[in-house]
């Protein structure tokens, strides 16, 4: 539902612009998310990037489970040149349960 809400206002805000929605999800882009927030016309900058590099994992929860669950979106996907997408592997530093991440990309 929450993604609902984001993607409503996104589209009354920013109309036809290119988009970018970045932020920890909570949850893997998958099954319901990727079908809400793909038919609201996001995809994963992963997904378009010609590069990508670092570990999968963004995320480690508190039993230790390792998790994807940070995430750059684009909309719409042919307005955007995503050159590289980065997950920064930090956790191992203990700077936060998180590792960063990152996309280097151009507006076509």
């Amino acid at each position: 539902m929450q993604a609902d809400i984001i993607t409503h206002d996104m589209a009354q805000r920013c109309g036809k612009k290119p988009v970018i929605l970045t932020g920890d999800f909570n949850t893997a882009f998958a099954d319901d998310m990727k079908k809400n927030l793909s038919h609201a016309g996001f995809t994963h900058a992963k997904e378009i990037a010609a590069k990508t590099e670092g570990p999968q994992v963004t995320h480690e929860k508190s039993n230790k489970k390792l998790t994807e669950i940070d995430h750059i979106l684009v909309k719409p996907k042919d307005a955007f040149r995503v050159k590289l997408y980065k997950v920064l592997d930090t956790m191992g530093k203990k700077t936060s349960d998180h590792n960063p991440v990152s996309m280097t990309f151009s507006l076509k």
